[in-house]
């Protein structure tokens, strides 16, 4: 028996009410509990909301871990986004953005040495690269935990890479290579994320807010 949009709202609702204030965690938990009532539901014929109280007098402390921000969690985005980076698309991605910035570099080395203002562009790139995270609010009025803590891992790697650049123009251009795909593969990691969110149709068809 499948739950109502009222039956999937009032879990979002009672979830937000719970500080669940991340729109994909609150997403995996309400699909994760409708899915077990339904289930339920289906078995016994019971009513929806005596089962989601007696589901959530046992599973609500378990399910409030998938909430909390702390090491673990962050291991746990840390394998999410690298999982991504690995995804065969972006290592061909990977591989082609790293022989075409490097010919670049190296025709360009001159140039780039000449010019001071080439050390600012990492902290403009990083300005651009972070903004996903403010116009993806703007644009949804929700909070992403994947995409949030996700990019202070990407500016983490961003300026461990950037700093290669620092050491000689050997590696200037692997640190140049390597800081573009970091970013840039933030951005599309942000856009997987919230393709995965838009396209949960039964959450989505009784959550508006």
């Amino acid at each position: 028996m499948a739950l109502t949009p009222e039956n999937i709202e009032f879990i979002d609702k009672y979830l937000r009410n719970s500080d669940v204030i991340y729109a994909d965690i609150r997403s995996e938990m309400t699909d994760h509990i409708a899915t077990a009532i339904e289930a339920e539901m289906t078995e016994t014929g019971g009513e929806f909301l005596i089962l989601f109280k007696d589901y959530m007098v046992q599973h609500k402390k378990e399910l409030m871990k998938m909430n909390r921000r702390n090491g673990t969690s962050s291991m746990v985005v840390a394998r999410h986004y690298f999982d991504f980076l690995k995804k065969p698309w972006m290592i061909v991605f990977a591989l082609l953005n790293f022989f075409l910035l490097t010919v670049t570099f190296r025709s360009q080395t001159e140039a780039f040495s000449m010019d001071g203002s080439f050390y600012i562009f990492p902290l403009i790139w990083m300005a651009i690269v972070l903004s996903p995270q403010l116009l993806v609010y703007a644009v949804t009025k929700k909070r992403f935990y994947y995409i949030e803590r996700s990019g202070f891992l990407m500016a983490s790697l961003y300026q461990a890479s950037y700093f290669l650049t620092l050491f000689s123009e050997d590696f200037s251009a692997v640190g140049i290579a390597i800081s573009s795909y970091i970013s840039i593969g933030y951005i599309f990691y942000t856009l997987y994320n919230l393709r995965q969110f838009y396209t949960n149709k039964i959450y989505l068809t009784a959550i508006v807010k």
